[in-house]
């Protein structure tokens, strides 16, 4: 189940393959709690864990999903982004595997805050949700 859960991170939040530090306690607690509260089993979450994947055409249990992880670590929440919170999030995530360039993780988390609701109750908060893991991704595997 870890092993399935880290493959599914991996691909839906960075709609890319790539790797990622080792899943800890508390990410696997919020996808673990994401996917009970949105009544997802992970069969149907492996279904859309492709390669790359445009998060505005996935369906609206996929997307809610999505929209799980940020409300549950906090810096999401009435279709509000909390710059500050979700800066400091990443900050600690990309820490325990390099240093990160804060300055462009904080441009990079301000254009995820400009994502705009494209309708479907969980729209916005997927895409941003998609929009924050690819930060990680791509600054964890940055030279």
């Amino acid at each position: 189940m870890k092993t399935i859960f880290i493959c599914l991170l991996s691909t839906l939040l960075a709609a890319a393959q790539a790797e990622l530090p080792a899943i800890d306690p508390a990410l696997k607690e919020v996808l673990d709690v994401c996917s009970k509260d949105i009544n997802i089993s992970v069969k149907e979450l492996n279904q859309y864990a492709p390669k790359s994947f445009d998060p505005t055409t996935l369906p609206q249990s996929i997307k809610c999903f999505l929209k799980c992880i940020p409300e549950k670590f906090g810096f999401y929440d009435n279709d509000t982004l909390d710059e500050a919170l979700a800066t400091k999030h990443l900050e600690d995530r990309i820490r325990k595997t390099k240093q990160p360039d804060m300055e462009s993780i904080r441009r990079a988390v301000q254009q995820c805050s400009q994502i705009r609701d494209d309708g479907g109750v969980c729209d916005k908060g997927g895409r941003i949700s998609v929009c924050i893991g690819k930060i990680e991704i791509d600054a964890v595997n940055s030279a």
